[in-house]
């Protein structure tokens, strides 16, 4: 699909996407889709791959392998350590450890969690880019939107969670 002049999307077209979403059916259609990937890039000049998450982490390590591009991996959150199912927690691990040293820069969203990077695998290349706007500190907001819209005084605390409401995200000390 192409979206504009300088961008296109292609939307990898998967045959096991039929299977059942157990395991086993998931993990075929991981590694279609890393071959159809391969395939299709193999003759491109990459110069940098930015693996947007776990899963493309190791399909990043093999074209940095063979293209010798600079790999990027965005971790965003703990993928290893929010997964439900101790199957797929324990498949996470094998596959971050095995990959990410290959990466040449490491990029996550808050220091608690660059910290853990640091410490768990011994990395330094490890930074943080938050994925929140800059507001300088004497900039204040003086919107009364939200209280109005849901009728919260201003003696109530307005609280916003802008992620998921789950076990293991700090809920629990909010």
């Amino acid at each position: 699909e192409r979206l504009d002049e300088h961008r296109s999307v292609w939307r990898v077209p998967l045959w096991s996407g039929r299977l059942p979403a157990t395991f086993l059916g998931r993990s075929v259609q991981y590694l279609e889709w890393l071959l159809r990937l391969l395939l299709r890039y193999r003759r491109e000049n990459i110069e940098a791959f930015h693996a947007h998450s776990l899963v493309a982490l190791p399909l990043g390590a093999i074209f940095k392998s063979l293209k010798g591009c600079k790999l990027i991996y965005d971790t965003h959150e703990l993928a290893t350590e929010t997964q439900t199912g101790p199957l797929q927690r324990r498949t996470y691990k094998i596959l971050e450890s095995l990959f990410i040293h290959r990466a040449d820069v490491v990029i996550t969203v808050n220091d608690s969690i660059a910290d853990w990077y640091r410490n768990a695998y011994g990395l330094k290349n490890v930074f943080v880019i938050r994925n929140v706007p800059f507001r300088p500190e004497e900039e204040v907001l003086g919107s009364r939107v939200l209280r109005d819209t849901f009728r919260v005084g201003d003696d109530e605390v307005l609280f916003i969670n802008q992620g998921f409401l789950e076990k293991g995200r700090g809920v629990e000390i909010i």
